[in-house]
């Protein structure tokens, strides 16, 4: 759930029970995490957090529509220093969707995000060190800089027509990228996933 920005959502669906002929053959259950859709007139919003050991959030997010074209944008940067050393946690974030309705009975959505992930890890401590100083970072985590950095991009199309007042015919389009590098003392793990 780490990509998925809570003030880019409208709800969240929970569906118990074999669903496979929306989610495929695997799923027995699924939570359904909706973006929310663009209004009819413009809203531009933006929101500070803040809380303990430097946590600092700013989101801002933009929504609106032209005829029968809806968009709503949303995007934050979260920044926290850490309860430990070499703590410290930088994380961009940015979704998108829209909405175009061409003729009555059919729905184009488009869906966009992308993600970027900056944290470091001040790693395990012996029960010693833990009674010394619990805020020190493991010494070898700090000495290679171990770090967990990840880059998300995702993308989605989503076509519904509506057969009948109680049927309709959806098709979709998923794709995604993950790019991450994991440095941990004596090993260093990059990769590039699609």
């Amino acid at each position: 759930f780490s990509a998925v920005d809570p003030g880019a959502l409208d709800h969240i669906e929970v569906v118990k029970g074999p669903m496979s002929s929306l989610y495929g053959s695997s799923a027995s259950g699924v939570i359904n995490m909706l973006t929310a859709k663009g209004t009819p007139e413009t809203v531009l919003q933006t929101k500070n957090y803040f809380g303990s050991f430097g946590f600092n959030k700013q989101e801002e997010s933009l929504s609106g529509g032209f005829g029968k074209l809806f968009y709503s944008l949303n995007g934050s940067h979260t920044h926290e220093g850490g309860y430990r050393q070499h703590s410290k946690v930088a994380e961009n974030r940015f979704n998108g969707r829209v909405d175009y309705d061409p003729i009555s009975r059919l729905q184009l959505s488009f869906f966009g995000r992308v993600g970027d992930l900056e944290s470091q890890l001040p790693g395990n401590l012996t029960r010693q060190q833990w009674l010394t100083n619990p805020t020190q970072a493991g010494p070898s985590w700090s000495l290679f800089d171990a770090q967990s950095n990840i880059t998300r991009i995702q993308g989605a199309t989503r076509a519904t027509y509506q057969l009948a007042q109680d049927q309709t015919l959806t098709g979709m389009f998923y794709g995604r990228s993950l790019e991450y590098e994991l440095p941990e003392p004596g090993i260093f793990i990059t990769g590039l996933r699609y």
